[in-house]
């Protein structure tokens, strides 16, 4: 599972702190993508009541790295055996 934010910058405490993520568990879970951008930053959102005010971001652009035609077969035999 990716890795929890432990400082907070913003005054406020989540609800889910599960929910939350750093660049290094984006990092993680995009392990089989090339990414682009990978940036922190703060912003003020204006999402309904429940999400507004000033919130710690991270926004991500991955491009998914292609897959070998023998990775392809081998997934399509695997996968029926899976299911």
């Amino acid at each position: 599972p990716p890795t929890p934010i432990k400082k907070y910058t913003c005054n406020f405490r989540p609800s889910q702190i599960e929910n939350l993520y750093t660049e290094r568990g984006i990092k993680s879970l995009l392990k089989n993508a090339k990414i682009e951008v990978l940036k922190s930053y703060q912003a003020e959102l204006s999402e309904g009541k429940a999400h507004s005010g000033k919130s710690a971001l991270i926004g991500v652009v991955a491009i998914k790295k292609p897959v070998s035609i023998w990775q392809f077969a081998l997934s399509a035999i695997m996968m029926p055996m899976f299911s």
